[in-house]
């Protein structure tokens, strides 16, 4: 797998052989089929390795700490940027979609996987301050701050806007949506 990742971050999915995978692992060609039916097949392995690789690095942020959910939003902009920037998983996230054409990719259970991890995860937060909400809301929600913060991160690590900028944007989206928030929860018990 560490080939596997070498290769598919060093050259465009296009150009990658097969060759070049059991070159680099110093394996024999038929071992590469004792694992994979194809390129597409290892591909997606690798691309799914790393959503997991993803998911485990978020679940072990909040696992049995009882956080609250703007304050966990508050502290995941530092940890996100400094996991985007120096993990390889996320590179190859960001590459296998960004190269989805290449690729036949089941969106809808994508969805799916990701809308379970998200309740899951969600559900290891404190939600309490949230009362009166609706689960669907709380999850449209972090759904909504999280993609802000991915543009906002991608918009550093791209060098088209400095760390501090945009985690000070990000932060005021917190602390916007969370008095809003406060101010509807205590009028409307049910939104």
């Amino acid at each position: 797998m560490a080939a596997i990742k070498k290769v598919f971050l060093e050259k465009l999915p296009t150009k990658i052989s097969v060759s070049d995978i059991v070159s680099e692992a110093g394996i024999p060609r038929g071992s590469f089929y004792q694992y994979f039916k194809d390129l597409e097949d290892v591909f997606t392995h690798l691309a799914d390795l790393s959503m997991h690789a993803f998911e485990t690095e978020i679940m072990e942020r909040v696992q049995g700490k009882n956080i609250a959910f703007f304050a966990y939003l508050r502290l995941a902009f530092d940890k996100d940027y400094v996991f985007f920037k120096e993990s390889q998983h996320q590179k190859v996230i960001s590459k296998f979609f960004s190269h989805n054409q290449l690729f036949t990719i089941d969106y809808d259970n994508y969805r799916k996987r990701k809308e379970t991890f998200y309740k899951r995860f969600i559900a290891t937060l404190d939600t309490s301050m949230l009362t009166g909400l609706k689960t669907q809301r709380i999850m449209n929600l972090y759904y909504y701050l999280a993609h802000l913060k991915i543009q906002l991160i991608h918009k550093v690590i791209n060098q088209r806007t400095e760390f501090e900028d945009a985690r000070s944007e990000y932060l005021w989206m917190i602390d916007t949506f969370e008095a809003g928030i406060k101010e509807t929860c205590k009028h409307d018990k049910h939104i």
